[in-house]
This record gives structure tokens, C-alpha cells and sequence, in this order.
């Protein structure tokens, strides 16, 4: 099925340059045009209907993942270089920092805040001495 896709031109407009007719193709037939004089509205519905109801079946993604992982782990283990998969996951995990520096920052900034002095603060207001130390 051919799709077209064009630029309307009012008739006044008498530059050629401006006239144009940008077309495709599309490389699914099974929808076939029975009817020449289709509207351009009723052919790009009918183009989205029939694209809408091709059911592609995928296999299961987690599974074939799951074995490609594990299939990077055996080559590498063997002496192989690091498949992508397997690069992936390793740069993810080591940008994950082994310890939370900032939450350990805002636990002694809270620490110095209410102290045995301070003990009668609210909540609220503790929240708010916390946020502005930080």
C-alpha cells in the first residue's frame, strides 16, 4: 500500500516551488485500497486502522535476556571480553556509590542541631534548621 503524504495548495497560489507531493511506501500489503476515490482523511484513517491491528508476537523479553546475560557471563568468565549487555550492567553498578556520604552528612548536621539544649524543638522547625545547614 502506497501512503501519500501532501501539501495542500490553495488555488491561489501559482508558484511551482511551493506545489510538492512528498510520497512513501509502505511495506505492508495486507491492507489492500478498494476504492480509488477515498478521501486523503479516510485513507490515512484507514492506514493507522490497519497498522493498529497487526499483532506482532515478541518472544519474552526477560527470558532471552536472561540468557544472554548469563550467556556474556560464561564468555567472559572463559577468558572473553565483556559483552555489551554485560558493560551495561557493570558501568551501572559501579557508579552506585558503597556509601551515602550526604546521608551521613545530614545525620551529624541534625546531630549538632538537637542536641540537649535544643530538645524541646518541633519537628517542623527542626526540618527547616536541617535544610538550611545543608
Amino acid at each position: 500500500m502506497r501512503m501519500k503524504f501532501g501539501i495542500l495548495n490553495s488555488p491561489e497560489t501559482e508558484s511551482n516551488d511551493e506545489k510538492g507531493l512528498l510520497q512513501g511506501t509502505n511495506n505492508c500489503e495486507e491492507v489492500s485500497r478498494s476504492d480509488p476515490d477515498l478521501t486523503l482523511q479516510e485513507e490515512l484513517e484507514l492506514t493507522i486502522s490497519s497498522a493498529c491491528n497487526v499483532i506482532c508476537p515478541s518472544p519474552s523479553r526477560a527470558n532471552s535476556l536472561e540468557s544472554i546475560i548469563k550467556k556474556e557471563i560464561t564468555l567472559y568468565e572463559s577468558g572473553g571480553s565483556m559483552g555489551k549487555y554485560l558493560t551495561f550492567t557493570y558501568n551501572s553498578s559501579k557508579g552506585i556509590p558503597p556509601t551515602s556520604v550526604e546521608a551521613e552528612r545530614a545525620f551529624s548536621a541534625a546531630g549538632y542541631i538537637a542536641s540537649k539544649i535544643r530538645c524541646s524543638l518541633a519537628d517542623d522547625t527542626l526540618d527547616m534548621l536541617s535544610f538550611l545547614c545543608l
